[in-house]
């Protein structure tokens, strides 16, 4: 019950924390390079994913960009893009540092990363450099918006027969999980309860784009019939209401226990808890 207590602390709403670190290094013991392959590796993947299927899956009744699922992608490859050039940037800064730094260590001293005048003035602060902070919202974003995503589609589109399953479909739809699962075993970005909000809002904004497209034209402008359609407006809204306030929610504490089942591991592997565990 004490993890829960301490992360219901209305502090936790915000995006605070103490250490820029679980943000470009990974969980493990591993050297930060390894995360800069990782990054760069994902960022391609899912910038050549997206450019194709925006620019070859052209015969939809409905403009691409319109899907859910294009929208959930897009927040997927903002977040490893940024993820890669802050990873880059914070190791860069901290390698350039490392090598000018002329001061010798003295016994008991420790020699640890430093971080520039910015990052380590936030840290003082118990707060975080601005872009750290956008990579911390679109991971969040992302990783919430992609279950829904695989979950809407097998579980309700899929038996209405209301998708395709060429492999541009499967990897917007079906791979995009994959990639946050993976994302979510390596990296050490901490999670926090309350910052469901910020996808729910993401969520509403999408939800009233939808909207004010349905009205241009009710009768065809219909991207979800038989699940999401405007024209039932009572089905509609109960589908909107537990698409945001039960599914998200339910996925934010999913994804809570994978990063406290994470430090868990940590700890049994290393015999020793993780540094900025919160």
């Amino acid at each position: 019950m004490g993890v829960f207590r301490q992360e219901f602390l209305l502090k936790n709403y915000l995006a605070k924390f103490k250490s820029v670190e679980p943000f470009y290094k990974p969980q493990w013991k591993w050297p930060v390079w390894v995360m800069l392959v990782y990054r760069g590796i994902f960022s391609f993947y899912t910038v050549f994913g997206l450019i194709y299927y925006l620019v070859y899956r052209q015969d939809l009744r409905h403009p691409t960009i319109l899907y859910l699922a294009t929208w959930a992608y897009i927040a997927l490859t903002l977040y490893h893009l940024v993820a890669l050039i802050v990873t880059s940037y914070i190791f860069a800064k901290t390698t350039k540092e490392e090598k000018t730094e002329t001061i010798p260590l003295t016994t008991g001293s420790v020699n640890n990363d430093r971080v520039d005048e910015e990052e380590t003035t936030a840290n003082k602060k118990n707060s975080l450099p601005w872009y750290v902070i956008i990579t911390w919202l679109l991971a969040n974003v992302s990783y919430t918006s992609a279950i829904t995503v695989t979950t809407v589609f097998y579980f309700a589109l899929f038996p209405l027969g209301g998708v395709n399953t060429d492999m541009e479909d499967v990897n917007i739809h079906v791979f995009n999980t994959i990639l946050v699962l993976v994302d979510v075993s390596i990296t050490a970005i901490p999670v926090r309860l309350y910052h469901v909000s910020y996808t729910i809002i993401a969520g509403g904004v999408y939800s009233v784009m939808y909207e004010v497209y349905w009205n241009v034209n009710k009768s065809r402008n219909v991207l979800y019939p038989g699940l999401l359609d405007w024209n039932k407006p009572e089905i509609a809204t109960m589908v909107n209401f537990t698409l945001l306030f039960i599914v998200l929610p339910l996925l934010q504490f999913m994804f809570f226990g994978f990063y406290r089942l994470r430090l868990f591991i940590f700890e049994k592997i290393y015999k020793q808890k993780y540094e900025h565990e919160p």
